[in-house]
């Protein structure tokens, strides 16, 4: 989340309501809630519904535990005070991961 997105955000995006963003990474660091609160405080505090999608593949030696302490951070004050939730969902071949508004928006 560095350079260009951090301007694109910034510069284009600054009267965003709702944002949607799926991710398809290897790396569950992309999914940093500290930094996404910092993006979301900084240049877009008007931002009402978040949606944050992360998949992940599923290999043999996978364990949802593993990225419990990541996704703990979405248990913040920033996150509760915006009525988010985490939900997880395990699929044959991938685990995805949920940050959304407690109700969809309609």
């Amino acid at each position: 989340m560095k350079g260009g997105f951090q301007w694109f955000i910034k510069n284009i995006l600054w009267k965003l309501k709702v944002l949607y963003i799926n991710f398809e990474y290897e790396d569950i660091k992309c999914f940093d809630a500290n930094r996404w609160e910092e993006l979301f405080r900084q240049y877009l505090p008007q931002l009402k519904n978040i949606y944050l999608t992360y998949y992940e593949r599923i290999n043999y030696e996978h364990k949802i535990l593993k990225n419990a302490g990541q996704l703990n951070q979405f248990f913040s004050s920033f996150w509760i005070e915006r009525q988010t939730m985490v939900k997880i969902e395990t699929h044959d071949k991938y685990i995805k991961y949920v940050i959304r508004p407690h109700r969809y928006i309609s």
